[in-house]
């Protein structure tokens, strides 16, 4: 049986899915590619340059994830949809140009207006939909990026004043492997996209316009006004000192640096007994701990910890799919669990969710 939205029979559906995460996860290794060797070049950093290499990184990490962990993990926040319009725009805009010059761009979106379809998602298919239009127009032009509310639903339009498309090419686009220009990455492309969007309850469909060009209309699900997004997690500073735990030298080097940029005391050690001695000498609050562990697994490191009288913040990091390889009462044994590669620009707010959660279950075990 074939997925949400889609005729495929089960096995082209998966296929497809495959082809389109290698199809995507391609375009962003170009990108982080192409960005560190202008960086090389030029010798200096542009505007842009270090936000879209490690967006793409993020966005890389998330796209293979999909292999494993299936499309739609339903515990993802949503989205603000102007910030992804202009992630995408960022990532996807012309080989060594900006947005002034021969290509122009417009985004035009309400603020906090938010859909129910995680942000990565969102960047994924408007980025497919930026780089196509770049490359139709290959001499310059102009593109718009619009999103707003209709109902119960968000419409984006992604338009451009390139050379356009036939009208029996407008459907016939969205078949996997076909290309209007030749090539078959195009159609991978489409395809997977709008198998990508219809597992969270999204179209996309290339729509008739008046004016010269193509116009793409993704239609998503809304969801709450996204007020309150960047702030569910609530403004009080991290707990600190913060204790690692990872086996992996490299890993436990990153996050030290990234912790003591945040102004967090920190300590990271490599394993299980080394943990235990370290947060009984310091009563570490918050600890982040890695699944993978010699000897004894991160989940048994994080049902002692939380077992002591004052208990801290569990967080727990996994380097391999989560919903295949982790016990399946592993989300209550801890107080959060993020995947790797890690992703940074989120992991403040991860920690914060996860020190509130402790608190609160500390205060409920209080009163009984």
């Amino acid at each position: 049986m074939a997925g949400p939205g889609s005729d495929l029979p089960r096995d082209d559906e998966r296929a497809l899915a495959v082809a389109g995460v290698v199809h995507d996860v391609n375009q962003m290794l170009t990108v982080i590619g192409g960005r560190v060797e202008l960086l090389r070049l030029r010798g200096t950093l542009m505007p842009g340059d270090l936000d879209a290499i490690a967006l793409a990184a993020r966005d890389a990490a998330a796209m293979l994830r999909r292999l494993t962990a299936g499309p739609a993990d339903r515990g993802m926040p949503a989205a603000e949809i102007g910030p992804c319009l202009e992630a995408a725009a960022l990532v996807h805009q012309p080989r060594g140009e900006d947005w002034s010059g021969r290509w122009s761009l417009a985004i035009e979106a309400a603020p906090q207006l938010a859909v129910a379809v995680p942000a990565q998602v969102v960047r994924e298919v408007v980025g497919n939909l930026v780089a196509n239009a770049v490359e139709a127009m290959a001499g310059g032009g102009r593109l718009v990026l619009r999103a707003a509310a209709a109902g119960g639903r968000v419409t984006v339009e992604v338009a451009d004043n390139g050379p356009g498309l036939p009208a029996d090419q407008r459907e016939r686009i969205f078949a996997a492997g076909f290309s209007a220009h030749g090539g078959a990455g195009r159609g991978i492309g489409l395809a997977a996209s709008r198998q990508l969007l219809a597992a969270w309850g999204g179209t996309l469909a290339c729509v008739e316009q008046d004016a010269p060009g193509a116009t793409f209309v993704l239609d998503l699900p809304r969801a709450g006004d996204a007020a309150g997004l960047a702030d569910a997690v609530g403004e009080d500073r991290l707990p600190e000192p913060v204790l690692v735990v990872d086996d992996e030298p490299a890993v436990r080097d990153v996050l030290l640096e990234v912790l003591g940029a945040w102004g967090l005391r920190a300590a990271a050690v490599a394993d299980t007994e080394a943990a235990r001695a370290a947060w009984l000498a310091g009563r570490h609050p918050l600890v982040l701990v890695d699944q993978t562990l010699p000897g004894v697994p991160g989940l048994e490191l994080a049902d002692w910890l939380r077992q002591r009288p004052d208990r801290p913040a569990v967080v727990l990091m996994t380097g391999v799919d989560r919903a295949h390889a982790l016990p399946a009462d592993a989300a209550g044994r801890c107080d959060a669990v993020m995947a790797k590669p890690l992703d940074f620009p989120a992991l403040r707010g991860l920690l914060a969710r996860a020190v509130a959660a402790a608190r609160l279950a500390a205060a409920e075990e209080g009163t009984r």
